[in-house]
């Protein structure tokens, strides 16, 4: 059954009340993983310290995105549950080696750690 615009924006403010309610848990995963990425790379003798960068997506791009991708999905039969964990970049860690070289050493260094 399909969902009315009316439907639709019921659920587009649950989900900005969802982001706003676990905003702190965004903040302290990403914290965390940057801590632990840091740990990770950290004075190793085979990279130099790269530079490791975070973020939170804002809201409004989440909602931006939330609408672009899921709006046709959810008025389809897809629930808010759903649309949520589909959203897969709410934190990225950016890692900026000095040199080349140190890309693949990183890369296995977070594949060893990570999966």
């Amino acid at each position: 059954m399909e969902k009315t615009e009316e439907e639709w924006e019921k659920v587009k403010n649950e989900f900005k009340e969802w982001y706003i309610d676990n905003s702190n848990v965004f903040k302290l995963a990403k914290d965390m993983y940057q801590s632990l990425i840091t740990s990770l790379l950290f004075d190793r003798d085979e990279i130099s310290n790269p530079t490791i960068e975070s973020r939170i997506k804002d809201r409004s791009s989440c909602i931006s995105k939330f609408e672009r991708k899921y709006l046709n999905e959810y008025k389809s039969g897809i629930s808010l549950t759903d649309v949520k964990n589909r959203l897969t970049d709410l934190i990225g860690i950016r890692i900026i080696c000095s040199y080349e070289d140190e890309i693949e050493k990183v890369e296995k260094i977070i594949t060893n750690n990570f999966l």
